[in-house]
């Protein structure tokens, strides 16, 4: 991986999520990044293999949030808002320019692309298992349907957020998922 590969999937990270990857063209990835043509070809086989680095960087970033924030959960409570706080955690590195959800952006655009949908699914499914294993270590009687819960509920709020520019839904969906945990909690004791 060179400088080339790095500049245009930077270009891809900022355009893809706030304009969309069917609205970025190869000659946008190309100009903003300062390179030719050749140079992203060189890189990358395809758009499609940029989307999926782009993809794939999303998630990573999300998943080294949750993983820094998870090695410091020290109570059930905290194990068990792992997630659900890494969420805010990328809301807060995303910053001003908020639009909901990457993986969810990207999904409604590539339905009709099942490699790269797929992965996307594979993902959200990797954010369900982790939350459903924060929650099942962090002693709740049932942690199937909290993590059933809570999953919806966040990703609705990201939803809801991403449309309007902030994220004042999704805090609140936190403290209420907060809320439940900790009811559940109290069950099991």
């Amino acid at each position: 991986m060179g400088i080339a590969h790095d500049r245009i999937l930077a270009v891809a990270q900022k355009r893809f999520y706030r304009d969309g990857i069917g609205a970025t063209g190869i000659n946008t990835l190309t100009d903003e990044a300062g390179v030719a043509r050749m140079s992203l070809y060189k890189n990358f086989a395809s758009k499609d293999d940029v989307i999926a680095e782009y993809l794939q960087h999303r998630f990573d970033t999300w998943r080294g949030l949750y993983d820094a924030r998870r090695a410091a959960a020290e109570t059930p409570a905290d194990i068990a808002a792992s997630v659900p706080r890494s969420y805010l955690d990328h809301v807060e590195a995303i910053g001003a320019d908020f639009r909901g959800c990457g993986l969810l952006n990207a999904a409604a655009e590539l339905h009709g692309r099942p490699e790269l949908y797929t992965s996307i699914l594979a993902r959200k499914d990797e954010v369900t298992e982790l939350l459903r294993a924060d929650l099942a270590e962090s002693g709740v009687d049932d942690p199937d349907q909290l993590t059933e819960i809570a999953f919806l509920l966040l990703e609705g709020a990201v939803v809801h957020d991403g449309l309007r520019g902030r994220v004042d839904h999704l805090d609140r969906v936190v403290r209420h998922i907060d809320v439940l945990v900790a009811q559940a909690l109290a069950d099991t004791a």
